[in-house]
């Protein structure tokens, strides 16, 4: 118990700390991660050694969802949702739960993915909240062009990619979830809130991906997934409950809709000599640097982290707002402070466990 005590009092610190600045200068520093990683490691040698009782018969548990939330992160990583500091915080999150709690509500058995759930869901609300309050203040409620009416507006939309990004996301999160019950079939049948929460983190990772997609890309895609989950079900190699299928239907239209509410959050004009490096400008603002000879813009236009400003690109930017076609403003892509969004799923998923034991 008083291992686990300091497991826990060094995870709040660090997940204290890390949220500090990652909302204040929007870093992750990895000082801070090793002056969290040096006693989380000595606890946990002492944890799971043979001399500290009980602690040794929960290693299977511990071994399990620090893999999986390692891979979690890796993954969100390399698809550019998150940036590297998010992964090596995670990493150390799931190091620094004791085995004893990956038990509680749910079989141990990738209980602990529920923290990127619960990291996902709390940063998807915090986005709509903010959105939905910027509208608000700006009094642009269903504002549109003067004379134009709600229909030309509806017309205006991009229907059919709007129409095969539900589809893709639809069948690709049944196929997911239905390959991951034939896998985890014990954990999966007894874990409701695991499936509703990994269904919900796919179809918000699969939102932020769908931007750099092109409408073919997401076409081609949807098809795929659809006949692998049309020829695995009538293969009966897998099967979902009408129920999940249902809510991830539903839940997928009404993030969607969601998302197309408050998207220009995502966006903010500052002026340019302010462009700093690791900012990511919008693809319009990218767009206006094809006609400049200044050297070394950036020319990335995905509006993810690959598309982070390098010193050397943030000051081309700087020296374009003096040039024949520079402007004095720019737009850029706000960063969610994923830390914060962690700290926040960390705490929730001890809860809901920490209750059950």
């Amino acid at each position: 118990m008083i291992l686990e005590a300091l497991l826990l009092t060094t995870l709040l610190l660090l997940l204290g700390s890390a949220s500090y600045t990652d909302c204040r200068v929007s870093r992750i520093w990895n000082r801070h991660l090793v002056y969290a990683a040096v006693p989380i490691f000595l606890l946990d040698f002492a944890y799971y050694s043979p001399l500290a009782g009980d602690g040794l018969a929960y290693w299977q548990p511990f071994l399990l969802n620090a893999g999986c939330l390692t891979l979690a992160g890796l993954l969100l990583y390399v698809l550019h949702i998150w940036a590297a500091g998010d992964t090596k915080l995670l990493m150390l999150v799931a190091l620094a739960i004791p085995g004893r709690l990956y038990g509680g509500q749910l079989p141990y058995a990738g209980s602990g993915i529920l923290i990127v759930a619960f990291a996902f869901l709390a940063a998807f609300a915090y986005v709509v909240l903010c959105g939905l309050g910027q509208r608000w203040h700006a009094s642009r409620w269903l504002q549109r062009p003067q004379g134009e009416s709600i229909r030309t507006v509806v017309k205006k939309l991009d229907w059919p990619r709007i129409a095969a990004s539900y589809l893709l996301m639809v069948t690709l999160v049944q196929l997911i979830m239905a390959v991951g019950h034939v896998l985890l079939s014990a954990a999966a049948a007894k874990s409701p809130l695991i499936d509703a929460a990994a269904s919900c983190v796919l179809i918000l990772a699969i939102l932020s991906l769908r931007r750099r997609m092109t409408t073919k890309q997401i076409a081609g895609g949807a098809v795929l997934s659809s006949t692998g989950l049309l020829l695995g079900s009538v293969a009966q190699m897998f099967f979902l409950s009408y129920a999940l299928s249902a809510a991830i239907l539903l839940w997928t239209a009404v993030l969607m809709c969601l998302r197309m509410l408050v998207q220009d959050y995502n966006y903010r004009t500052i002026p340019t000599e302010e462009v700093r490096e690791g900012q990511i400008l919008a693809a319009g603002t990218v767009c206006r640097f094809a006609r400049s000879r200044v050297r070394n813009l950036p020319t990335g236009m995905t509006e993810d982290l690959a598309s982070r400003l390098t010193a050397e690109e943030a000051a081309s930017v700087r020296r374009w707002q003096h040039s024949r076609y520079g402007e004095d403003t720019v737009v850029i892509v706000r960063k969610i402070p994923f830390a914060i969004f962690i700290a926040v799923g960390t705490i929730a998923f001890l809860i809901f466990e920490v209750v059950g034991l």
